[in-house]
């Protein structure tokens, strides 16, 4: 499972738990990797099993809570963050847990309190950051966001920040309106692997507002190219007196 290999760790969880069908740790184990191989009913049936076998247990609680997130349980997940909590309030996984509730439930405020709480407790997890940043970009708050992604950023040399990082500190520098800011850090995950028609149309867009008319038109098409019904992206090429494929409108 640490080398994500998958298909050789299954048969010897399933062993596992077949000799030791009480550990919950083997079967905890077992969901984990066919939550992974994306087949949640069975994982959710381990987890079921795990938490008759250790229900007081606030990891596999949290865990069950985020797969339950996933599926899109949110009143259950929102149960099993209380659960957790109340069993344990300094946990930052049952804060994260709760703070991803109440951003599904469309209670910004309140899931950045919970965030923030959980990376208080957690500081070296990167996630939790960048769903913060997320959340003040979402509350029209670019500039925290991109304090918040900055001091992110620092914990990877330059040539190794990951895409969405990038792609995230170029919404903030949008939204602060820097837009040649904002194309370099588009472009720059577009060469990490960020290959969706968003992220090049959103490239498109700042070039477009920077005054590079020409390359605006070359990111939306390579938007196009990934996704040719991508609207956003027709329309700026619209905008631009170009149709879908290129040519110059008569």
């Amino acid at each position: 499972m640490e080398h994500e290999e998958w298909e050789a760790a299954e048969p010897l969880l399933t062993k596992a738990v077949d000799v030791c069908p009480d550990d919950p740790d083997a079967r905890f184990k077992l969901a984990r990797l066919l939550w992974e191989r994306n087949r949640p009913t069975e994982a959710v049936a381990q987890m079921t099993e795990v938490l008759k076998l250790a229900p007081e247990d606030i990891n596999f609680r949290i865990a069950y809570g985020e797969m339950q997130l996933a599926q899109g349980q949110v009143a259950e997940a929102e149960a099993s963050a209380d659960f957790a909590l109340d069993s344990e309030p300094k946990s930052p996984g049952a804060w994260a847990l709760r703070g991803r509730v109440m951003r599904r439930k469309g209670q910004k405020q309140m899931a950045l309190s919970d965030l923030h709480r959980a990376q208080g407790l957690a500081p070296e997890d990167p996630a939790l950051p960048t769903e913060i940043a997320e959340l003040y970009l979402a509350l029209g708050q670019p500039d925290r966001a991109l304090a918040t992604l900055q001091g992110l950023a620092r914990r990877w040399s330059a040539p190794d920040q990951p895409a969405h990082v990038l792609a995230l500190q170029g919404q903030a520098y949008a939204g602060l309106g820097r837009h040649e800011d904002a194309a370099a850090k588009f472009a720059m995950a577009a060469t990490r692997g960020m290959h969706d028609a968003e992220n090049f149309y959103r490239l498109a867009e700042s070039q477009l507002k920077s005054g590079r008319s020409h390359d605006a038109a070359v990111s939306a098409q390579h938007a196009l190219s990934v996704d040719p019904q991508h609207g956003p992206s027709r329309h700026l090429l619209a905008r631009l007196g170009i149709d879908t494929a290129g040519y110059v409108r008569r």
